[in-house]
């Protein structure tokens, strides 16, 4: 684990934009969904940003499964308990994965105290909803002084850095005062 994680922050420095870009998403995605293999080997980071982090993966995938919104495409895929929770169990049968064992709320408390983190929540999320975010920061050893928790209002999950740039930039230059040397 220690030798891939080095080659993927090694790409983070790749000069092509496009290949840093998706080495961050993927490295967001690792933190979002397990934090917990991340973890152990962040000694050397600076600081954090959890942007719209779940706090379990198993309720995170029930909420998905409940969208139902007019002219929203994801409404297709609403069902009813106890299909799924069906489907879940199915993913973890066909695939040896157990939603379950994902739970970053679990993990965050013993993430380093000095570590500085920045978490985002967004008013319109509802992979991530603001209550869930706020107790998952709640449950972090850091200080208010070394974590932040900026909520967005007007937004849905993931996108303060799309339709709030100017006010995301400003949250990530307090970030970066806050990093560990």
């Amino acid at each position: 684990m220690a030798t891939f994680l080095q080659g993927i922050f090694h790409l983070t420095q790749d000069t092509h934009g496009g290949t840093r870009r998706r080495v961050c998403q993927a490295l967001n995605q690792l933190v979002e969904v397990n934090f917990q293999a991340l973890l152990p080997h962040i000694d050397g980071v600076a600081g954090v940003v959890l942007d719209a982090p779940i706090e379990d993966l198993t309720a995170a995938a029930h909420r998905m499964m409940t969208f139902q919104r007019p002219g929203d495409r994801r409404s297709t895929l609403y069902m009813y308990e106890p299909w799924r929770s069906l489907i879940v169990a199915a993913i973890g049968a066909w695939s040896g994965f157990s939603m379950s064992d994902v739970r970053p709320i679990e993990v965050v408390p013993s993430m380093p105290h000095d570590l500085p983190v920045l978490v985002i929540s967004e008013e319109l999320d509802d992979r991530a909803p603001p209550d869930t975010v706020a107790e998952l920061y709640r449950r972090m050893p850091q200080h208010d002084g070394t974590k932040e928790l900026w909520s967005v209002p007007g937004v849905g999950h993931g996108k303060a850095f799309r339709d709030a740039p100017a006010r995301y930039d400003e949250a990530l230059g307090r970030l970066l005062s806050r990093l560990r040397r």
